[in-house]
């Protein structure tokens, strides 16, 4: 598996996988124009699901491992 199923392997763990296949960084800069959110739309979603204090899933710096990739041509 990858690096990220081998992290969360554990049954103490959750895994929440929020990225959209075909999204580019920021749609302002460039437009997928067929409604894929941007990178940006993704981390405002996330904030909207998962807010900080008040949040279903009770996450903090001490208990969470973010990982954001974004790949060379997503401009």
């Amino acid at each position: 598996g990858d690096w990220s199923s081998d992290v969360c392997s554990s049954d103490l763990n959750e895994w929440y996988d929020l990225a959209t296949p075909g999204a580019s960084s920021d749609a302002a800069i460039v437009s997928t124009g067929d409604g894929v959110p941007s990178l940006v739309d993704q981390v405002a979603a996330f904030q909207h699901v998962f807010p900080l204090g008040s949040s279903p899933i009770p996450w903090n710096s001490a208990n969470t491992l973010f990982s954001i990739w974004i790949g060379v041509n997503d401009m």
